[in-house]
Order: structure tokens, then sequence, then C-alpha cells
């Protein structure tokens, strides 16, 4: 067998394009408003402090490894049940913070080699198993409770796009489809946040005497996601059409030959 002369794509390649369509990305920003405008400001501190604080928080009844501090009624006829708890946070904070890692833009930039590691640890030690423990969790929780709860519908659909997309997007990066691969690692990255409020905001309406909190749950499930899809393909739609767009239209064109 003969061997193409060409010459495979390396893979050290990839960061110098990544880093070209961030420039280009910032660029036209630039060119676009002179004076930077509130929602371009830097973003990265209180997305970090959020998470933060978020991660203390939940982390804070499960530190110590004592299944009588969980915040969550274990089934005790099965023992796994509070590993697996556990398990979904620690997969959970990786995912997290492994996200405030892929979209700082001055790790992208300068450091290619901790976004493509960091990149590999929120797939699979964090986006991936996360949403397959949390599938897991509901329906032992369902099972418990006797029946499909209130809000459940949401978060299984939650869980459900969070892998999917996932895993799309890590394989468009491996096709080196680096327009697919930034559009749904968007996605996936927004919806690593979906929980982040519910709970506190839980605390919050359920301190109202005769709150509906089945109204709550309900809207806690499927709010969520659709918001923050929503807000990631508007922020799509406001910085893209430079590279990948231009290129299909080339694609698109009819040949004149």
């Amino acid at each position: 067998m003969t061997q193409s002369s060409e010459k495979a794509p390396e893979v050290h390649d990839v960061p110098d394009e990544m880093i070209e369509l961030d420039r280009k990305l910032t660029e036209r920003a630039r060119r676009r408003s002179p004076r930077p405008r509130w929602w371009r400001r830097p973003w990265m501190i209180p997305l970090v402090i959020l998470v933060a604080v978020f991660l203390t928080y939940i982390w804070g009844p499960y530190i110590g490894l004592d299944p009588s501090t969980a915040t969550v009624h274990l089934v005790r006829s099965i023992p796994l049940h509070y590993v697996l708890v556990v398990t979904h946070i620690l997969t959970a904070t990786i995912a997290m913070v492994t996200a405030c890692l892929q979209v700082w833009p001055l790790i992208r930039r300068r450091y290619p080699a901790v976004h493509r590691i960091s990149g590999r640890f929120f797939v699979f030690a964090g986006a991936v198993p996360t949403s397959i423990v949390a599938i897991v969790l509901m329906r032992i929780r369902n099972t418990r409770d006797g029946g499909i709860q209130v809000g459940s519908a949401g978060l299984y659909i939650t869980a459900a796009l969070w892998l999917v997309i996932t895993l799309v997007g890590y394989r468009m990066g491996r096709q080196r489809r680096w327009a697919e691969h930034r559009r749904w690692m968007t996605y996936s990255f927004a919806l690593s946040l979906t929980n982040i409020y519910s709970r506190p905001i839980g605390i919050y309406v359920s301190s109202f005497p005769g709150a509906n909190m089945n109204l709550y749950f309900e809207l806690i499930g499927w709010l969520p996601f659709i918001v923050h899809l929503t807000v990631a393909q508007w922020w799509l739609d406001r910085t893209s059409g430079l590279p990948w767009v231009n290129r299909r239209v080339k694609r698109a064109a009819p040949s004149r030959s």
C-alpha cells in the first residue's frame, strides 16, 4: 500500500486557528463600538466569584462525607445513593470550574494547552458523568416518592440535552470544525450553569407563607435550560459571522466556470 504524500493535520496547528478566531472576534467588537458597552466589559471575575460561592454553598453539608448531614433524603435500601450524590456534586464541580477555564479568552489565546486539557476534563470528568448521574438520581427520587415528581420532566430534558450537546461539541472539535465546536460548546457552557441559582431561589420562595412550591419546581425544571440556551444563542448571533459565515457563503456560491 502506498501512503499519501499529503501531510496529515497535526494537533499543534489547532491552537493557532483558535487564537486567530479569538483575534478576529475581538477586532470585530472593537470596530462595532470604540467605547465598550456594559455587556462587553470583563465578566470573568463575576463568573468565577458566582461559581465559587455556589460551590462553597453546595459542598458545605458534604465536605465531611457524613450521610447524616446530606440535604437529600437518602433511600436506605440503596446503599450507593449517598455515593451517587457526592459523585454528582464532585463531577459538577469539575464541570463548572473547567467551564470557566474554557470560556476565559486569555487562557485560550496564551495557554492553548490548558484550554485543550481543561476541555477534556470538562467533557469526560464533568459534563458527561454529571448528566448521567443526574438522570440516575432523578430516577431514584421518583421511585422513592412514588412516581414522576413535579419538574422532573424538565430536569430530565436538561440532563439529556447537556449530555448530547457536549458530546456533539467534542466531536466537532475532533473533526477540526471549529465554528461548530464553538457553537455547541457554548450551549454546553450555558447548560452547565442551569442549577446555579435554583436552590437559593427555592429557599427564598419557600420562606413566603402559602408559596406554591409545585409551581416553583415546575418552573425551575423548565425555565433554566430554555433561558440559558436562548441567551447562548443571542451571544452566538452577536459574535458570529466572521470566518465560518464567509466560508459558508463561498461554498454555497454557484460555480461560474
